[in-house]
């Protein structure tokens, strides 16, 4: 997001120095780092606030069933599929068996 590299630190800390005073800075970092933390966790709260409002976790649990819904229904179709090509072999079987018995027949017949 920032990006802050050695020497931006370098300048803000002289900046600091300067404007503050080496006997206060202790005390400014003591304060910007509570106020960092507090300002965190108002952003937490507001995060919750939201996902309690809106119901994140009853939308995250939709999501994940529809998800396995899905996956239940690409797996019905190559079930379907196999199904078919299974009939399909078997149909095929019985032609050619038909056709090997009258072929045979044929040959009975003949002789």
């Amino acid at each position: 997001m920032f990006e802050i590299g050695f020497p931006e630190v370098l300048l803000i800390a002289a900046i600091t120095l300067v404007v503050v005073g080496p006997e206060k800075i202790p005390q400014l970092i003591k304060t910007v780092s509570l106020f960092l933390k507090r300002l965190r966790l108002y952003f937490e709260n507001i995060k919750q606030e939201i996902e309690k409002e809106i119901n994140a976790d009853e939308i995250r649990a939709q999501i994940h069933n529809q998800s396995i819904m899905e996956s239940l229904d690409e797996t019905k179709n190559k079930i379907a599929e196999a199904a078919q090509h299974v009939s399909n072999l078997e149909n095929d079987f019985q032609s050619s068996l038909e056709s090997n018995l009258k072929k045979k027949k044929k040959d009975d017949i003949v002789q």
